[in-house]
């Protein structure tokens, strides 16, 4: 089962994907 958990800073964008950081700014 997929978790995501959203959390979206000013500096550094990212997500959890089934417990793993994954940055979203590219």
């Amino acid at each position: 089962m997929e978790t995501f958990d959203i959390t979206v800073l000013d500096f550094s964008p990212h997500f959890y994907h089934n417990g793993r950081k994954v940055n979203i700014s590219e």
